[in-house]
């Protein structure tokens, strides 16, 4: 496979990698987001409504001291009643709307106690308001009536809100834990893709460094080659007599000088077959040893005997 099909691929591979990377680190900030956003609208919001009822309850329990303290006039008693009962009915109300939000069944049960003892407790306050009336701002008598009551209720919502706030860091702390086990597993995905994307690109460059070795083994062989190939063209002035060859300086040159100077060609000088006819013809050598000249050599290539028939 080429370099390039080869880049292609990790480009790919890579853009492919990084893109699922994303997608998935998307859905992790998703899953946070509203892994805290249930929280918040869930627990959180049950605290903060439970607190809300909690002073609200107090408000109460000072709405009825404000009823003896400051009933003694029709007028004031009037008001005052009205916001006492008004008070009364908002934190019933508050508390069986919380009751039915909780999920927590520790949480659930002691709101639903809270219900019931202030139920008890408006009984009581009813009791009272009653000898309060009829004893023409009889408040010592009223008090006696309703003295200490409200502590169970308020200890119950207490207790209740005490118990909102440890599910609420139960919660807080389980999701910090999901939070850290998908970041984790985030890193590893991220770590292993990039282990991938290394892995994949040392073997690029591995195979792109032998195909480099390659490339330049095959021109050293092929420059080695072209070194020893010395190759002569185009016209070559030959002398038609003695078959010198003319150089770039005028100089004429014996062929054979001309082309070992200008090739990698060796002579040697033998005799062929036909020139020893000629020879032992014209009785240049005696007809048992062949004569050659001074200047030539047998070719060490042919045997004498082809040589001189």
């Amino acid at each position: 496979m080429s370099i390039s099909k080869n880049m292609s691929f990790f480009c790919l591979g890579a853009a492919v990698g990084f893109c699922t990377l994303t997608v998935a680190l998307v859905s992790l900030m998703n899953g946070v987001i509203h892994g805290y956003d249930q929280l918040l609208n869930s627990h959180v919001r049950q605290v903060e409504e439970a607190r809300v009822i909690q002073v609200d309850f107090k408000k109460q329990v000072q709405e009825w001291k404000d009823i003896l303290l400051r009933g003694n006039n029709r007028g004031d008693l009037a008001t005052y009643t009205k916001q006492f009962h008004s008070r009364e009915a908002q934190v019933r109300a508050e508390a069986v709307a919380l009751s039915g939000k909780i999920d927590d069944p520790e949480a659930k049960y002691t709101v639903d106690q809270f219900l019931s003892a202030h139920q008890l407790l408006s009984q009581k306050y009813a009791q009272a308001y009653d000898v309060y009336v009829a004893g023409n701002g009889d408040f010592k008598g009223a008090d006696r009536i309703v003295r200490g009551q409200d502590r169970e209720p308020t200890d119950l919502f207490d207790s209740a809100v005490k118990r909102l706030d440890t599910v609420v860091e139960n919660s807080v702390e389980a999701h910090r834990r999901a939070v850290l086990r998908r970041r984790r597993l985030a890193l590893g995905a991220g770590a292993g893709l990039l282990l991938l994307l290394g892995v994949a690109a040392l073997l690029i460059v591995r195979v792109y460094e032998r195909d480099h070795e390659e490339l330049c083994r095959t021109h050293r062989e092929l420059q080695k080659a072209m070194d020893e190939l010395r190759v002569l063209r185009g016209f070559l002035c030959t002398c038609a007599w003695c078959k010198r060859i003319r150089q770039d300086d005028s100089k004429w040159v014996p062929m054979e000088t001309y082309i070992q100077e200008h090739t990698h060609a060796l002579f040697t000088h033998g005799v062929c077959p036909e020139c020893a006819k000629l020879l032992l013809k014209d009785g240049r050598a005696p007809t048992n040893q062949p004569m050659v000249a001074p200047h030539l050599t047998i070719c060490s290539c042919a045997p004498q005997s082809a040589m001189l028939r």
